[in-house]
Order: structure tokens, then C-alpha cells, then sequence
């Protein structure tokens, strides 16, 4: 499937005789699957670690048995359960810059948001219609000007 993820990796885990055969991921499973190793594999490169596959597809069976939800994306082939070793303190670190910099990013957005607000809002009504019209067509709208005097 992938440099460094097969097939059997994702297969069912559970009893019942298909999955025991290793023959139960109907073929519309099976492309979600590819798709989902193609992501794994995306991580794993990122990571440079081995990534584990402690559960991907489940049967209707087994995901009842381990007490899945009745609307689980494994029984798609759309979720995998994964360990990385040796990652978890690499994680928390990239994870709390990370929410650090979402924040910073966010109030900014916020800021200049509101600046430009407020620059709308002294602009002659037709032109703020103008560009609501616009907006809700989809069409961003930058706009540059010169000042009269310069």
C-alpha cells in the first residue's frame, strides 16, 4: 500500500471467520483504507518513527464487541488507532507552540478584523453594499488607493 504500511495492518481485528481469514474489507473500504495509509504514511515520514496500527477497519461485528459507536469512522476504514513511540514529550511541546501561536494569530486576525470594520463603516453606504454584495459572491475584495494630496 504505502513504503511502510500493509494491507494486513488494517485489516479486522476481530473473530468472526472472515475477519479471522482476513478477507472482510469490502472494496469500497479498501480505497478509504489506501487513502488513510497514504496520510499515515505522510505522518510517519514527518515523525520519522515507526507508526503502529493498534486498530483501522472494524466489521460491523467486532466494532459492536470492542463497543464502538454505531457511526464509527473505522467501519468505513476512514480512522485508525495509532501509538508512535517515543513521541509523546516531542508532541506536547509541538502542541502547546503550536496553540501558542493559534492564539497569537487569532487575536491578530481578530484586530485587524475589527480595523477594517471600521474603515468599511466610513465608507458612503453604496460602496459598503458594494462590498457586501461582492463578499457574499464569494470575490474578495483588496483594495488600494492614493490620497488626494500626494
Amino acid at each position: 500500500m504505502t513504503k511502510n504500511f500493509k494491507r494486513q495492518e488494517f485489516e479486522c481485528k476481530g473473530t468472526c471467520d472472515k475477519c479471522k481469514k482476513q478477507t472482510s474489507m469490502p472494496l469500497e473500504v479498501y480505497e478509504n483504507v489506501i487513502k488513510l495509509a497514504g496520510q499515515l504514511q505522510i505522518l510517519r515520514d514527518y515523525v520519522g518513527r515507526p507508526v503502529r496500527i493498534n486498530s483501522a477497519y472494524r466489521c460491523v461485528q467486532h466494532n459492536d464487541n470492542v463497543g464502538g459507536s454505531k457511526t464509527s469512522q473505522h467501519k468505513l476504514g476512514k480512522a485508525a488507532d495509532i501509538t508512535i513511540q517515543s513521541l509523546k514529550p516531542t508532541l506536547l511541546s509541538l502542541s502547546k507552540t503550536l496553540q501558542n501561536e493559534w492564539r497569537d494569530i487569532d487575536l491578530k486576525i481578530g484586530k485587524y478584523e475589527d480595523e477594517k470594520k471600521s474603515l468599511l463603516n466610513s465608507f458612503p453606504t453604496e460602496i459598503i453594499d458594494l462590498y457586501d454584495d461582492l463578499k457574499s459572491k464569494g470575490v474578495e475584495v483588496i483594495a488600494a488607493y492614493k490620497r488626494e494630496n500626494q
